[in-house]
Order: C-alpha cells, then structure tokens, then sequence
C-alpha cells in the first residue's frame, strides 16, 4: 500500500515469502531511514527502480527469487 512509503522512520522491513505481486515502486527511495530491506521470494516483477540507490542507510538488501528484469540500476553501486 502506498501508505507504507510515508513511514519514513521505518528501519527495517521484512516482506520475504509472502507472495507480493506486481512491481517496487520508485517510491522506496522515500524509506531512507531504511537499514534492512527484504523482499525475498516474492513475485514481484519488472525493472529495479533507479530510486532504489537512494537508500543511503541500508545495510541487507535480498530481491532474490523474484522476476525482476533489465539490468541493476546503476544507484545501486552507491549505496554503502
């Protein structure tokens, strides 16, 4: 829900095996307070948002198992 991109305190968010559908929206790179972000083995799809490199405090980031596609956003190299 796009109310869970207001939280933006939030520090950790575990969504791992819960059968999520459709894709991240950019709207992630709100959640910068963000340290861990898990979404594995979900069935989320489409491209990585570029947004996603604005997650400057995350320390574990697992999208694996998912149907993502394209290439990794270059932002991604950035962040710690």
């Amino acid at each position: 829900p796009a109310e869970l991109f207001d939280l933006t305190r939030l520090e950790k968010l575990y969504l791992s095996q819960n059968a999520l559908t459709g894709s991240l929206q950019t709207m992630v790179g709100q959640l910068r307070a963000l340290k861990d972000l898990y979404l594995f083995d979900n069935n989320l799809r489409g491209t990585l948002p570029s947004e996603i490199g604005l997650l400057g405090s995350v320390e574990h980031l697992s999208l694996g198992k998912n149907d993502f596609v394209g290439i990794i956003p270059r932002q991604v190299g950035s962040l710690p």
